[in-house]
């Protein structure tokens, strides 16, 4: 927190650093996204056979040259896969955003959840279902955009 340990040991507040901002609110997004890029992943790069840099390295192959040429063709799908669905997770959280920050930094979920209160006007429903509309949208997209890339390192890892 804003008192807490490495905030004062490294004077983050006297800085300006605030956990209660935006760059704070990035930082415990980084907090329970990257794990869950790690779970994403992990599976991939388990499925990287032994064979394949084998067979770049009796071709001559340095170890750049393998996860350039490879590896990461490979796992290029599962990457961006991942990317994509922590997009969604991100751009899908409230509760974080809403004991953090309030409305102070303009969130999607929050707008919507403003909107819906009546805290900036009244009787601006209309916006929160329209909002509402927009985000089921962009996960309809990300969901397009994630299960085609799923199914292609599907067939490399398998």
């Amino acid at each position: 927190g804003n008192s807490g340990f490495l905030t004062r040991r490294l004077d983050l507040t006297d800085k300006g650093w605030s956990l209660y901002s935006f760059s704070g609110l990035t930082l415990a997004y980084l907090y329970f996204l990257i794990p869950l890029m790690v779970l994403t992943i992990t599976p991939a790069l388990e499925g990287l056979r032994t064979q394949w840099r084998e067979a770049a390295r009796n071709n001559g192959a340095t170890d750049a040259q393998y996860w350039r040429h490879v590896a990461l063709p490979v796992l290029a799908p599962s990457l961006l896969g991942g990317f994509v669905l922590l997009f969604g997770s991100a751009f899908a959280a409230y509760a974080t955003a809403a004991a953090m920050v309030g409305s102070s930094i303009p969130l999607v979920t929050l707008q919507i959840a403003d909107a819906l209160a009546g805290n900036v006007l009244v009787g601006q429903e209309n916006v929160a279902l329209a909002l509402s509309l927009d985000m089921v949208l962009v996960a309809g997209l990300v969901m397009a955009v994630y299960l085609p890339l799923q199914r292609r390192s599907a067939r490399w890892l398998a």
